[in-house]
């Protein structure tokens, strides 16, 4: 088989039994993407049966060689998806793009034009609007606080309202539904952790954490673009599994973050496993996979403690802007509370 052309930007979508959402979003690209020869399409299903790649496949009729379909035997999960995609990919810009989200304008140039001009930056966030309720935001960056709880920004207000102070900017925490890295950062991955993304990443969370934190590490900032919109459906309850635990703690003992944040994380996601979620055996199950991970995880923290003394980067730079435990808890019962609201709309349709 001949090797596919360099490309400059690879998307990277991952799916699993993705039917309601994968045709809008494919229909979304393929209105830009012709328009751009050097930009791929890399769909890694992960063992779908609800009919996903079929559909997938309907589309290489229009996008041609811009489209590759990576079908698994079996689900690896988000990070294992992207490792493979990422394998496969041949752009110097990486997009990793959720099934769940679609494009609303013709973002690339922005893009581009971004990092080219100016090589310090690694890693940019789309701005996310709500998939339902298009008037409203979904993220224009996030932030964490000192007890480990993540900050979506801008989650539910209007776009309308907050278009109007939303400007490019440098942000702490790019939102993995719409994230654009460049390629050579995650080599750089690679060569320390043996994959892209590291392979101790379960149940779908915190590998925007990790790239965010491993970008800094490597001595790049991290920007939102407001001119590239995206609607990313979030808006759901979630009882997260007891392993996301495991991958915040392993993320926070790597990159050195302050005690609070690991103590504030095992705290939260302990009562919201043994009384939300009722999964005790699980989370002690976690809990020992941490112990048993932990000398690994201080001879990971030595790579990247050589890492940041290379690149000339301060670890309180890793953490630098933590919101309060006030400012968090408030986010997060407000969060919850923008939830129930959506739940009764959604009743009375």
């Amino acid at each position: 088989m001949m090797d596919r052309k360099r490309k400059c930007i690879s998307i990277i979508i991952v799916t699993w039994n993705g039917k309601k959402y994968i045709e809008a979003l494919l229909s979304s690209l393929s209105k830009k993407i012709q328009k751009y020869p050097d930009v791929e399409v890399i769909i890694v299903d992960n063992g779908s049966s609800d009919g996903t790649p079929e559909i997938v496949e309907s589309f290489a009729k229009v996008l041609k060689e811009q489209l590759v379909l990576k079908r698994l035997s079996k689900n690896l999960g988000f990070a294992g998806g992207n490792n493979i995609g990422i394998k496969l990919a041949k752009g110097d810009l990486i997009f990793l793009l959720n099934q769940d989200t679609y494009l609303s304008n013709d973002a690339f140039e922005h893009i581009l034009q971004i990092f080219s001009s100016d090589p310090r930056v690694g890693a940019v966030q789309c701005l996310l609007l709500q998939y339902r309720y298009p008037c409203l935001l979904d993220s224009c960056g996030d932030e964490f606080s000192s007890i480990g709880i993540g900050i979506i920004g801008c989650l539910g207000d209007k776009y309308e309202d907050a278009l109007k102070k939303i400007r490019k900017r440098e942000i702490t925490l790019a939102r993995g539904a719409a994230l654009i890295i460049r390629r050579k950062i995650l080599d750089l991955s690679r060569r320390i952790y043996g994959t892209y993304l590291p392979t101790y990443l379960v149940a779908a969370y915190y590998e925007d954490w990790f790239l965010s934190a491993f970008t800094r590490a490597s001595g790049y900032r991290i920007l939102l673009i407001p001119e590239c919109k995206v609607y990313h459906d979030s808006l759901k309850q979630i009882y997260r599994d007891p392993y996301t635990l495991y991958n915040a703690v392993n993320i926070f003992i790597q990159f050195r973050a302050p005690i609070s944040m690991i103590l504030g994380t095992i705290g939260v996601i302990s009562f919201s496993s043994l009384f939300i979620s009722k999964q005790p055996l699980k989370l002690l199950l976690c809990l020992i996979s941490l112990l048993r991970k932990f000398k690994k995880n201080l001879q990971m923290r030595f790579y990247l403690d050589e890492l940041m003394k290379l690149r000339g980067v301060h670890t309180k730079n890793i953490w630098k802007g933590k919101k309060s435990p006030t400012t968090a808890l408030r986010w997060y019962f407000g969060y919850q509370q923008l939830i129930r609201e959506v739940s009764k709309l959604h009743a009375k349709f």
